[in-house]
């Protein structure tokens, strides 16, 4: 969701905007943070 909000803006603004995101877990009951970290450093290494 975020991320849409930030392309919205570059668009808006003429500016490119390049997103990587990762996915940690399926959003379902079982859901938790045991990844999170593991993919937030995937999507910055992404960038890099």
């Amino acid at each position: 969701m975020e991320a849409s909000a930030l392309g919205a803006i570059g668009e808006v603004n003429d500016i490119p905007v390049i997103i990587a995101k990762a996915v940690c877990d399926f959003g379902d009951e079982f859901k938790d943070d045991r990844y999170r970290h593991l993919a937030s450093q995937a999507s910055a290494r992404t960038m890099m």
